[in-house]
């Protein structure tokens, strides 16, 4: 039987919502950002934390593939369309290779 590598590639990435005065403000924001990145990368997303919070956000991130340079190539990408957000701010990103 042949065996396949696999690699899971993982992102937390903090966020300052810089685009809304409220709670209802912010989830819309976050919700509008997790289903573009969703829809345009091969990943997994959630909130992680931060729910309650105003300005600021926790997403977790996961892609899995066979390659690390492909999981790089992934999150990397995902990382700059986020930061081309003007609704948001990267505060923080920290990527894990499993």
């Amino acid at each position: 039987m042949n065996q396949s590598a696999m690699v899971i590639g993982t992102c937390i990435i903090d966020l300052e919502i810089t685009d809304g005065d409220s709670l209802k403000d912010k989830r819309q924001v976050v919700k509008s950002l997790i289903e573009r990145l969703r829809h345009r990368f091969p990943v997994s997303v959630a909130q992680l934390d931060d729910h309650d919070l105003w300005h600021s956000a926790t997403l977790g991130v996961a892609v899995v593939t066979n390659r690390t340079t492909h999981a790089h190539q992934v999150l990397n990408k995902l990382l700059d369309y986020v930061e081309s957000d003007p609704r948001v701010l990267v505060v923080a990103c920290q990527m894990e290779m499993l």
